[in-house]
């Protein structure tokens, strides 16, 4: 999908940021044929990669949060409420975007994919990153985790 906002263009693609890229170079050049300079780049590139796997082990988190995941079940429970056992479900890292001054990036994230039970493993991630680097993090945090 190639999509206009004004000063930006958007494009979104179910392969890779690289395909994405190849999209707006042809457009701009396709665009700017007749008459260069008809598009200009005028700032640097923003990346949002998204990408569903499965992984064996999701990340550990601190037996702190464990411990908190517990005491919400016990709150539950004495609610009346019967519910699975809370779990671990991902990590997110942002940026302070108040001083940046620019459009901030996309947050990063590895969680538990919506919709599938524990038992399958399967995870999605969101990062600001092209399709290949965001891969290079998720085998780095692959490695951390096993």
């Amino acid at each position: 999908m190639l999509q206009f906002i004004p000063g930006m263009m958007l494009v979104d693609t179910q392969s890779s940021t690289d395909d994405a890229d190849s999209i707006i170079d042809d457009y701009i050049a396709t665009a700017n044929a007749p008459r260069p300079e008809t598009i200009t780049v005028t700032g640097p590139s923003y990346y949002v990669s998204q990408i569903e796997f499965s992984m064996e082990k999701p990340p550990d988190p601190s037996p702190r949060f464990t411990d908190a995941a517990r005491m919400m079940d016990r709150f539950l429970a004495d609610y009346g409420t019967k519910l699975p056992m809370y779990g671990p479900w991902g990590v997110t890292l942002n940026v302070d975007a108040k001083n940046l001054g620019v459009m901030a990036p996309a947050f990063f994230n590895l969680e538990r994919r919506v919709g599938f039970s524990f038992e399958q493993k399967v995870f999605f991630s969101q990062a600001p990153l092209r399709t290949k680097d965001h891969l290079i993090v998720l085998e780095k945090l692959d490695s951390i985790i096993h």
